[in-house]
């Protein structure tokens, strides 16, 4: 049974007055499992901050390689979030998707292993993980893309891929860095 006629189902049963604060707990939990089914599937992400220049990555060694900085959170997620005041007693904010984007040429450290995505717009960019901290990188000839995804994000890599794609898309070969889409559409 879905989400869907659970709540139907239930709408129904508040008409006796004493199955009301039965029925308005389980919709809640209805809310909190479809929240948490839409975070770990993909979906709408849009740049909540930045991007914003910035000096040093943190999955780094103590480091100071200037970049670019932007976060993205899921839009569905974060909406439910903010208009359901019950949501936000129970839960934080919802964990963004961390990106920094450094131009030019760099060595990444030992540690750092290829995996496969398929980009459409650029099929010749490296793609790398390092292991220990779950960070991907996109290697392009003149900048490095890096990510972090929240814990238990299971759309990683299709968020890499779209998100790549749309960057290189808009942007213009003159520039020195591209700009960070302001929304990216993950369908895992």
């Amino acid at each position: 049974m879905s989400g869907i006629h659970i709540i139907l189902r239930l709408a129904e049963s508040v008409k006796h007055r004493r199955s009301a604060p039965r029925c308005a707990a389980a919709v809640f939990v209805v809310i909190l499992v479809l929240a948490a089914a839409s975070a770990a599937t993909g979906g709408r992400f849009v740049l909540a901050s930045g991007p914003v220049p910035a000096n040093g990555l943190p999955f780094m060694a103590s480091n100071a390689i200037p970049c670019l900085y932007g976060e993205y959170v899921d839009y569905d997620e974060f909406t439910r979030w903010r208009d359901y005041p019950r949501i936000r007693e129970y839960r934080e904010p919802p964990a963004p998707v961390r990106v920094w984007l450094v131009s030019g040429v760099m060595a990444l450290p030992a540690g750092w292993q290829p995996y496969p995505v398929r980009l459409a717009f650029e099929p010749n960019a490296e793609l790398l993980v390092d292991r220990s901290t779950g960070v991907r990188a996109v290697r392009l000839p003149s900048w490095h893309l890096f990510l972090q995804f929240p814990e238990g994000f299971a759309a990683a890599d299709a968020f890499v891929s779209r998100f790549v794609d749309r960057l290189l898309f808009f942007s213009r070969p003159s520039d020195s860095a591209p700009s960070f889409p302001a929304v990216v559409e993950v369908r895992p």
